[in-house]
């Protein structure tokens, strides 16, 4: 029971870790303008890794061993980094650099939230 409780929990962590992509930690009084443009693929970009999140989550809950469960995360790393990459307007380096920025301002997580709201599947 302890073990399941712990696996599901470190699945938990790892798939909120990768959904928000900080591969880093973000900069100390870092300022950084984005256009709408580049919000909006984020957006996109952000939307589409939930719903792979949603469907490897089952999966990898599922996994017999913690090591299955792990190979199965490196896949949807993979899976997530190819999502960023076909999101037009958008690579892996600027929405690393969206999202550090985010972390720390108010102002440009509205802004995002917002341009979620326009990509959301109706």
């Amino acid at each position: 029971m302890t073990r399941m409780f712990t696996m599901s929990r470190q699945i938990a962590v790892a798939f909120a870790t990768i959904a928000l992509l900080t591969l880093a930690a973000p900069g100390a009084g870092q300022a950084a303008e984005f256009s709408d443009s580049q919000l909006k693929s984020f957006a996109v970009a952000w939307t589409n890794i939930n719903q792979l999140a949603e469907q490897w989550k089952p999966q990898v809950e599922a996994a017999p061993s913690e090591d299955q469960a792990a190979e199965m995360i490196k896949q949807f790393e993979v899976e997530a980094s190819q999502v960023i990459e076909q999101t037009e307007g958008i690579g892996t380096a600027d929405y690393e650099s969206i999202m550090q920025a985010a972390q720390s301002d108010p102002a440009l997580q509205e802004r995002i939230f917002a341009m979620m709201q326009e990509v959301q599947p109706k």
